[in-house]
């Protein structure tokens, strides 16, 4: 599952996490694993961004095809692509 990522406006009162301090943090990802019976056994969260925005966007939507990973997201008023050889590190098209 691919989600959209914000951390609280005081990310970096402390120390800045290696993402940036940003509110918008970029497009996460999840793992999520499912019993026989349908309830869910694991989930696994990766720790920092596959796609670092540091900008308002929205719905992140990933397909595979022949091996490779397309993504498109939005910011007001445009459609983006972004593409991987892996699910944990996507790159904007230009």
């Amino acid at each position: 599952m691919f989600f959209k990522g914000e951390q609280r406006d005081d990310a970096c009162a402390v120390s800045a996490p290696s993402w940036g301090c940003d509110r918008f943090t970029g497009v996460g990802r999840a793992h999520i694993t499912f019993n026989a019976t349908g309830r869910i056994s694991s989930v696994v969260v990766t720790s920092e961004p596959v796609l670092p925005i540091g900008q308002d966007f929205g719905y992140p939507k990933v397909v595979r095809n022949d091996g490779l990973y397309y993504m498109t997201l939005s910011q007001r008023p445009d459609v983006y692509l972004a593409t991987s050889t892996s699910k944990n590190n996507f790159a904007l098209v230009e």
